[in-house]
């Protein structure tokens, strides 16, 4: 997590503090891999869109580390993304018995379930930008929704159904 210790109140704080730090991790990984898979499907080469990214405030310093493993795509885990897809989870039942909304965080967990589906468990969790990348899917299902924009949505609609 760091080398910096905090005291972060009584028994079982420091766990909560880790699981906070975690959603963190999570979320930012799979926000960074969405858009790098945004920049990549309007034209933008991988190459330029970290060199940008990573050079912007916007972005979690731990990113960087990550640059190799995206651009090589050897995921070799460091922290396997099912071990990140346990902790978001975790985080999303302590919030909901908190009364907490988590709204990112429970899209954000279930984006990693896919990723595990998908084959991705054992590698590390920033292979989510690989599934996010290469998945057929979306790129169907984000042509379905354009589709729903056209002039003649009505008609296309019974279409976007089969």
């Amino acid at each position: 997590m760091g080398n910096k210790i905090v005291h972060a109140g009584g028994h079982g704080a420091g766990t909560s503090m880790k699981m906070v730090v975690n959603v963190l991790l999570g979320d930012a990984m799979a926000a960074f891999a969405e858009a790098m898979a945004l920049g990549e499907g309007l034209g933008i080469s991988r190459s330029v869109l970290l060199d940008s990214l990573l050079a912007t405030p916007a972005v979690a310093p731990f990113l960087a580390l990550k640059r190799d493993k995206i651009e090589t795509g050897n995921y070799e885990a460091e922290f396997p993304l099912r071990w990140q897809q346990k902790d978001l989870h975790l985080a999303c039942v302590s919030a909901f018995e908190s009364g907490v909304a988590m709204p990112v965080t429970n899209a954000v967990k279930e984006l990693y379930q896919l990723a595990m589906r998908a084959g991705h468990a054992t590698q590390d969790f920033s292979a989510i930008y690989d599934y996010l990348a290469s998945n057929d899917q979306f790129i169907t299902s984000n042509a379905k929704l354009a589709r729903l924009h056209e002039p003649n949505s009505v008609t296309n609609r019974a279409a976007i159904a089969k």
